[in-house]
């Protein structure tokens, strides 16, 4: 065991929270992120978690973006790295990042010894069938997030052939039009 005085010198660690949004949209309405960060209070009282740290990306950011292209992130893994967090909370897996980006987050906060929660509770990352179950909640994730590109798309690939116009607004017209068929054109499609 630790001298007393080791022990006193060693900053209590804490719970951390890390939240992000991909879209600039959520962030001029103030939508998600005060959601995100009310949920996570509410589930540190609950599990008792006194010290807490939020790490909340400024701008809207993909999480295909590395850990050095993303503020929070960068200073949430700092801080893992300095021995500083003992968990780290999300809204889902997603938020961390996608594809190599969250591997390699998983993989720091393995061997660091950080616990990783979402909003639906602890995530074993310390088995292979956890990583297993993590990484395939992170594949389902990013298809739902293909998928619903492609629906966007093909929404706006039949409204193109039905005459309506699709995009901003042009240059030297109003967006107040009132009835949606005036913003009808004559168009054609191949």
């Amino acid at each position: 065991m630790a001298p007393r005085s080791a022990l006193a010198r060693q900053p209590a660690l804490v719970t951390a929270f890390y939240a992000r949004v991909t879209q600039d949209e959520s962030i001029r309405k103030d939508l998600s992120l005060p959601n995100q960060q009310a949920r996570f209070e509410e589930i540190a009282k609950a599990e008792d978690w006194e010290r807490t740290r939020l790490y909340v990306e400024p701008e809207a950011v993909s999480g295909e973006l590395g850990v050095e292209k993303r503020q929070a992130l960068s200073q949430l893994v700092n801080g893992i790295e300095a021995g500083q967090v003992s968990r780290v909370i999300v809204r889902h897996l997603d938020r961390l990042g996608r594809g190599a980006v969250l591997e390699e987050i998983v993989s720091l906060l393995r061997n660091s010894g950080v616990e990783l929660w979402t909003f639906d509770g602890q995530q074993d990352i310390r088995s292979a069938a956890g990583r297993l179950g993590v990484r395939a909640q992170a594949m389902v994730g990013a298809f739902e997030v293909e998928r619903g590109g492609e629906r966007v798309r093909e929404m706006r690939r039949q409204k193109a052939r039905q005459g309506y116009y699709v995009g901003p607004t042009p240059y030297g017209t109003h967006s107040d039009v009132p009835p949606a068929d005036s913003r009808r054109i004559n168009i054609t499609t191949t």
